[in-house]
């Protein structure tokens, strides 16, 4: 039967499925060619481009619905399109990525959850740790409102091991942000990565490291495809606070060629966000300060009550607010090829690259306080102030702060994977993996200040989250700072430089047994050598050139222009208090100002600079030796299937510490600041240790088929975790230098690594294509926790004798801080895993929770509690699904319950945050696609839709640290796959 244009239903089915084949071969054909398969180039891409013009005009006849799963797997291709047809039947969208997330769950033998992409280079958030989140038990710390550090079952970064294709990745992460060994996923691009499993149970095949979990991420291979692919994708980011918008773009190419013999995938990544963080900050409270007791409570002093049995008080350091601009860009590829020398020798070379850069400008100003010179003060029944003044000493400042960090990554790997017979396969791999991180020129933390002192400020904490001031200098416009002349004051330049690189070979043996079902099913044997190099260098003039200008004497260089800063309309509006916060104040340019006092100063001294020198460095090389014996057992019991698996890793670790320590000579007085002191120094030195510790790491599985649909298993084990590399440095370095107030740090060569005896059990119900119920507990005991221990005692100058209190003229005894092996702590918890699909309605839900709980808590009462585990806390994900016909969306909850985010002991002598806790937070996300074809789709996504802020506090709810709102962010794009 004809239709009125006279061509019939059957011809425009096969002319539209013609024209999107004869795309897909033009754009082969245009790639081949672009990558030197062919000599015209320039044809193919024109034959392309008409060929998906004139596709989109069949489309827009009506060819505009995707296949639906049952459709493609039912497809039968001619013998001549057999090649092509069989890239078409790949099942994309949400409920594939859930279907095959479940399906690795299921037969692994290990508890193991994983993350699959809904489509090639498509997981199911834009940031990879976000995407890790929605894992049972899996939670993360942010970095600008982006995902960037993992915490599994109360385990922080620097307890998972992060792996990409089950080899070690570099880290260029600083002290500043993490512990050295912690991964930082937002340098890594989601759309490079085909997916992540992480186990939480051990396995004696994967290295070790990782008492938390261990993390694989894998990248896409080209014989992961039967041919030809193609997908690509083009959008806009948009930053609701700063309004501004960036691009994002991603690629991926794969193609077989040679009969299939030679494959090649090729991946590119480009993502630029300019966002705004909106932030109000206390750096710190200062406890036992020295405020004089006829001062508190109408000269009662601090009571001692049942929640501050000691009597402590705590003072806030400071109280200020602050707009952070950043601009944030990642540009990342892959490069992978494969070759099928025969049919039992496959060889395969991947490269990934990553680029990272985060420029910020911060604007800031801030009243800081000194805990000796208030007066009229009033605490609560914790000892925390909620009423105080001060008049003498008191200082109000200005900031222009920079803080751009420049990271790279690249790793490289070749592996030969051999069948030497029916029974028994080698594996052969090699890989470089190299991270850095730019000091920047000391721009990696800039600060320039301007401030002024004379003014009388009172800080008051009521029932709101956030604290207020009064009394400083105001006008009617409410500019803080008015018409004030601004002092020059500290002028910071610092910035970690981090070289950090990673050798591995592996040598993997597997024999298969005589059946899958009975007896010894697989035996894995191998060897394994690592060498990690990590140089860490801080470059700073804090003690130097920094305080050239310290104590307020000097007015602002008349040539540095001082403007107003407006935060705008809505500042910190989520969160109780803000309408009490002034929103403008004095600024300046900070390069400016750097560079109209260097002027000055060299007027007296041409040599001045502000430049950072280096200050410390430390150099680990660690060596890993290892081997491992796995061996998989099958049979029956009670008449169903059950499989083990019994294995054990030694690992034999040497490490070579090596730290430039800086040679103190004096403590000197500083001619203009009477509040703090100077050091002389005479260049530096090198101190050397060295460690060494062998591991034997036994892990028991067990996997029972209790019914075809429910599944109990069992893991026992044995792991570690090595001490960070910042730890092991024997450098000791000056951290506070101040009258009556001297505080110092240090590293430890002899740290053990932390060790863990694991139990986990496992409940798992699986029915229908993609739905399943899992329960499961947990229980670790961790021994060699690394605790920071505090002495008091002299530190000695180059001629070996203690350095001399300038006030005195006695030994400066300084609080010093460093790590040791300290106790241990139990966890224990429930995970609850639903996914469920509601027949054919499209709809469907995941919810996951995680109750985790630890013998270490934090004790606010005491505060000579040194240790309590910090990154704890219960979890939960939501998430709401459609997907059907051309349409899908997700809207997905996660909440967080508070937790410890840093625990340091008190300084002896009162100065410095020893905690920092962050209240329970959710975030709602959502995300929606439309396929206009099997080919093309539109999507538009929501992070952080309600624009939750971020609140943390120090030991109690009241003693407030930050506030941060990082916004909502918004994209809209389109998508190509073929």
């Amino acid at each position: 039967m004809a239709t009125g244009l006279g061509i019939s239903r059957r011809e425009r089915a096969d002319r539209s499925v013609a024209k999107t084949m004869t795309t897909k071969t033009a754009l082969r054909a245009a790639i081949r060619a672009a990558l030197g398969y062919g000599s015209a180039s320039c044809w193919a891409m024109m034959a392309a481009t008409g060929a998906m013009a004139q596709d989109g005009a069949g489309q827009a006849a009506g060819a505009n619905a995707r296949p639906s799963t049952a459709a493609a797997q039912n497809a039968t291709p001619t013998p001549g399109e057999q090649n092509d047809s069989l890239a078409e039947v790949v099942v994309t969208g949400i409920r594939s990525s859930i279907t095959t997330s479940r399906a690795i769950k299921r037969d692994s033998m290990e508890i193991v959850d994983a993350i699959a992409p809904e489509d090639i280079g498509k997981l199911p958030d834009t940031n990879l740790a976000e995407s890790l989140e929605r894992i049972t038990g899996v939670s993360i710390d942010r970095s600008g409102g982006e995902g960037a550090f993992i915490t599994v079952r109360g385990f922080g970064p620097e307890f998972n091991t992060v792996l990409l294709n089950g080899r070690q990745i570099a880290t260029a992460t600083d002290p500043s942000q993490a512990s050295g060994r912690a991964f930082s996923f937002d340098t890594l691009a989601s759309e490079l990565v085909s997916g992540v499993e992480v186990y939480k149970s051990s396995t004696s095949r994967l290295q070790s490291g990782g008492v938390g979990s261990t993390v694989n991420v894998k990248t896409a291979r080209p014989f992961n495809y039967p041919g030809f692919k193609a997908s690509g994708s083009v959008d806009v980011n948009r930053d609701q606070n700063s309004g501004k918008s960036a691009p994002d773009a991603s690629f991926l190419v794969s193609d077989l060629f040679a009969d299939g013999q030679f494959g090649a995938l090729l991946s590119g990544s480009y993502q630029r966000r300019k966002d705004r963080l909106n932030a109000a900050t206390t750096d710190g409270w200062i406890i036992n300060g020295g405020t004089p007791t006829s001062q508190i409570n109408g000269g009662a002093g601090v009571l001692k009550t049942a929640s501050n049995p000691q009597g402590n008080l705590f003072v806030p350091q400071d109280f200020g607010s602050q707009a952070q601009f950043e601009d944030r860009e990642r540009i990342g590829g892959t490069l992978v090829l494969q070759y099928k020398a025969n049919d039992n020798l496959t060889l395969t070379s991947d490269t990934l690259y990553s680029k990272f850069t985060n420029t910020t400008d911060t604007r800031s100003y801030g009243h800081w306080f000194t805990a000796s010179n208030l007066s009229n003060v009033v605490t609560d029944a914790n000892g925390t102030v909620i009423d105080m003044t001060q008049s003498v000493g008191q200082a109000s400042d200005f900031h222009d702060k920079k803080y751009d960090k420049k990271t790279d990554l690249v790793t490289t790997g070749l592996n030969a994977d051999w069948n030497i017979s029916d029974r028994v396969n080698l594996s052969l791999d090699g890989s470089y993996s190299r991270a850095t991180e730019d000091p920047n020129g000391g721009k990696e933390s800039e600060l320039a200040l301007l401030g002024y002192t004379g003014q009388t400020i009172r800080y008051r904490s009521d029932g709101a989250i956030l604290p207020y001031a009064t009394g400083y200098i105001q006008n009617g416009a409410g500019v803080v700072g008015d018409s004030q002349p601004l002092f020059q004051h500290v002028m910071l330049l610092r910035g970690y430089g981090v070289t950090d690189t990673v050798g591995q070979l592996h040598a993997d043996f597997t024999f298969k047994g005589d059946s899958p079902d009975e007896g010894l099913a697989n035996l894995h044997w191998g060897g394994f050598f690592s060498r990690d190099r990590k140089d860490t260098s801080l470059y700073s003039n804090d003690g130097g050139t920094g305080c050239t200008t310290c104590g307020y004497n000097n007015p602002a260089p008349p040539g540095v222009p001082i403007g107003v800063f407006s935060l705008g309309n809505n500042f910190l509006s989520g969160v109780s208090g803000s309408n009490r916060l002034p929103t403008q104040w004095l600024t300046f340019d900070g390069q400016q100002l750097f560079d109209a006092i260097t002027a000055q100063q060299q007027l007296i001294n041409p040599g001045f600079t502000f430049a950072p020198p280096k200050v410390n460095n430390a150099l680990v090389i660690e060596r890993v030796f290892g081997g491992y014996l796995e061996a998989q057992f099958a049979g029956n019991l009670a008449g169903r299937k059950f499989t083990s698996v019994v294995g054990v890793r030694v690992e034999d670790t040497h490490a070579d510490i090596n730290g430039l320590a800086t040679q103190f000579v004096a403590l000197t007085k500083l001619a203009n600041d009477a509040t703090q002191y100077g050091v002389t120094t005479s260049g530096t030195s090198t101190v050397s240790g060295s460690s060494h510790y062998t591991d034997i790491l036994p892990s028991l599985s067990f996997r029972w088929d209790l019914t075809d649909a429910l599944v109990a298993r069992f893991a026992a084990s044995e792991t570690m975790t090595r001490p960070t590399l910042e730890q092991l440095s024997p450098v000791t370095t000056l951290v506070t230098l101040r009258p009556g107030n001297f505080a110092a740090a240090s590293g430890n060569p002899d740290l053990k690594p932390f060790r863990s005896n694991n139990l986990d059990m496992s409940f798992e119900y699986y029915y229908g294509q993609s739905n399943y119920v899992s329960l499961g507990l947990f229980y670790k005991n961790v021994s060699n926790f690394i605790v920071l221990n505090q002495t008091t005692g002299p530190v000695n100058n180059t001629a070996k004798a203690p350095l001399l209190d300038p006030a005195s003229g006695l030994p400066a005894q300084f609080t010093i801080t460093a790590p040791q092996n300290g106790p241990s702590a139990v966890v224990d918890g429930v995970e609850a895993a639903v996914t469920q699909a509601f027949g054919d309605s499209g709809f469907g839900v995941q919810i996951n929770g995680t109750y985790a709980h630890s013998d270490k808590a934090l004790n606010t009462a005491d505060l000579t509690n040194k240790f309590a585990l910090t990154g704890l806390s219960n979890s939960a994900n939501g998430i709401l699904f459609y997907d059907k016909h051309s349409f899908e969306a997700r809207a997905a909850v996660n909440w967080r319950d508070h937790f410890l985010q840093y625990l340091s002991p008190p300084p002896l002598n009162g100065a410095g945050q020893a905690v920092t806790q962050v209240r329970a937070r959710y975030q709602l996300d959502a995300s929606a696609t439309y396929h206009i074809s099997k080919e093309f789709a539109v999507f538009a996504e929501g992070v952080n839709l309600t624009n939750t802020p971020v609140l943390k506090y120090a030991y109690y709810q009241n003693q407030f640290v930050s506030a941060e709102d990082s916004g909502a962010r918004y994209k809209v794009g389109f998508r190509a796959s073929f």
